[in-house]
């Protein structure tokens, strides 16, 4: 029995630990960018700084201040210099040497945040190695069957690195930085929500009720939205001609959401089936909605009508900084996303046959 109760009791302790506002205090000597300005942020960007110091003469800076709970936070200054750290209230030394690369000295949390960097950094380059080794296999006219012998290959590589993955959730359950770790992985880099919440269900109860997990679970409950079976917040971006054109407009209708980019090879070779589709099935309510990913004018707008896309389009021009892919957690292209009359998404990422057996099952009958 007292057993029990001491458990409880380290249980509540941990709670209000996890609950209650940190001090940060972050110091350090930022020699690459003497006299800039470092911002602290919640975002990977300046986009929302709760602090800023100037670096001085001798490359010296430091901040200090609160936040409302422990959790991962960035340090900017520049266009490009951005790095993560863990604020739990362990004092932090970030140091960037005159080459650029950077050092971050603080606790055990920090530590834990760096370990899951370097996992990510293996994904990447395993990620990057799978796409070189596909696009040399299309360039050297590979064989069909040789071509998917490597595409299979490739999805059990991908198979077993999810398994691997959700095994790591598994064995941290219990640590507040773990959400940092699915975030990164199922959200930023796979865009999986069903993957993301089958990680986010393995967590431990004090860590989901922690800073991080909450901020994870608010970031699932939006992702949810644009996932199959959520109804799609209204959106608004401009055309090519520079009107405003909003989602809502298209209610009433079908409509696939098409992520893309003039830039995109994969992208392009998806148009000649929408085409087929569009062609089809517009006179009986079918509307696609072309969400370009450029970041120029000319080159967007010359593909549309190089390529005959002569269905709605839309961009803001900040390629994957776009409010639109960001709202729809788009991290790669293409993408795709199959709306019903009522704005429900009710498939996602179909391509070839695959979309066009879908929209001919949904305008069955019609």
């Amino acid at each position: 029995m007292k057993r029990n109760i001491l458990t409880v009791i380290m249980l509540i302790i941990s709670s209000i630990a996890f609950s209650q506002e940190i001090i940060y205090d972050i110091s350090g000597k930022w020699k690459a960018a003497p006299q800039e300005t470092i911002y602290l942020s919640m975002n990977e960007d300046k986009s929302s700084p709760i602090d800023s110091a100037l670096v001085s003469t001798d490359s010296t800076f430091h901040m200090k201040g609160t936040m409302p709970g422990m959790g991962r936070a960035y340090l900017c200054s520049g266009e490009k210099i951005k790095v993560d750290v863990f604020l739990d209230g362990t004092p932090v030394v970030a140091s960037l040497g005159v080459k650029g690369n950077i050092r971050i000295e603080a606790g055990k949390n920090q530590k834990t945040l760096d370990v899951h960097k370097n996992r990510m950094l293996v994904v990447y380059m395993m990620k990057l190695g799978s796409m070189f080794a596909m696009s040399d296999a299309v360039k050297k006219g590979s064989s069909k069957e040789h071509i998917d012998s490597l595409n299979n290959s490739l999805e059990q590589m991908a198979t077993l690195q999810d398994e691997s993955m959700l095994n790591y959730v598994d064995s941290l359950k219990d640590d507040v930085v773990t959400p940092c770790f699915i975030h990164d992985y199922y959200i930023q880099n796979l865009g999986s929500y069903e993957k993301a919440l089958n990680a986010y269900h393995l967590l431990s109860d004090r860590v989901k009720e922690c800073a991080t997990g909450k901020t994870l679970k608010a970031e699932l409950d939006d992702m949810g939205q644009h996932s199959v079976g959520g109804i799609v917040p209204d959106f608004t971006s401009k055309t090519p001609d520079g009107k405003q054109m909003n989602l809502y407009s298209l209610r009433g209708h079908i409509v696939i959401i098409d992520f893309w980019a003039s830039w995109c090879g994969p992208c392009l070779r998806e148009v000649p089936n929408l085409k087929r589709i569009y062609e089809e099935y517009h006179p009986k309510g079918l509307e696609i909605l072309g969400v370009s990913l450029d970041r120029k004018y000319d080159p967007w707008v010359k593909a549309i009508n190089e390529k005959g896309l002569s269905w709605h389009h839309v961009s803001s021009l900040k390629e994957f900084e776009d409010p639109i892919a960001r709202q729809f957690h788009v991290n790669a292209i293409p993408r795709m996303f199959i709306l019903d009359e009522s704005g429900k998404i009710i498939a996602q990422d179909l391509r070839g046959e695959d979309l066009a057996d879908k929209i001919k099952e949904l305008f069955n009958g019609k």
